[in-house]
């Protein structure tokens, strides 16, 4: 990480990354205004994309897609998120937690996906389920509430991490 910092810094985007954090700063002191900012920056986006490409483009575009081909594409997708992010989760409870309260990889994944679902109907998307693997955990007796917290902010912080470095890395080579 701090050769990343150094690379930033020789390279002069120092003044870009300050501005990315002053950005998500702003953003999380006005949740309400921030939603409305993007909410109107999705829409412009959508609308610029259509005026690009052109409603013809899109349109041929999407009849190219057979329904159930993309139906499988999705569920493969979510599949594999799930299957690779609960894996994640495993490594992380073997390597803070005793090995006699670690659930099965088995348990884990099905945690992961409920939490997963219960993320994609409450309105935090990002945080929603983690109430809910940590009592799925907890109710299963295993292990300390501070282990299973930990993990839980631990699975959270990686995956912040890493959408972070591809966010950043978008934007260099969107801009550069």
């Amino acid at each position: 990480m701090a050769v990343l910092f150094e690379i930033i810094h020789r390279t002069g985007y120092n003044k870009l990354v300050k501005f990315y954090l002053y950005i998500i700063s702003f953003l999380y002191m006005h949740k309400a205004l921030s939603v409305i900012i993007l909410l109107a920056l999705g829409v412009a986006l959508f609308i610029f994309t259509l005026k690009t490409v052109g409603v013809a483009q899109v349109g041929k575009a999407l009849s190219l897609l057979n329904f159930w081909e993309s139906l499988l594409s999705l569920i493969v997708l979510f599949l594999a998120v799930t299957f690779f992010g609960a894996w994640k989760w495993k490594i992380i409870m073997d390597n803070s937690m005793k090995k006699e309260v670690v659930p099965k990889f088995s348990k884990v994944l099905l945690i992961k996906w409920i939490g997963y679902s219960v993320s994609y109907i409450t309105p935090a998307t990002l945080f929603g389920g983690e109430p809910v693997r940590f009592f799925l955990i907890k109710r299963n007796g295993n292990g300390p509430s501070s282990s299973i917290s930990s993990s839980i902010i631990l699975d959270k912080l990686t995956l912040i991490l890493v959408s972070s470095i591809f966010f950043f890395l978008g934007s260099f080579f969107f801009l550069f």
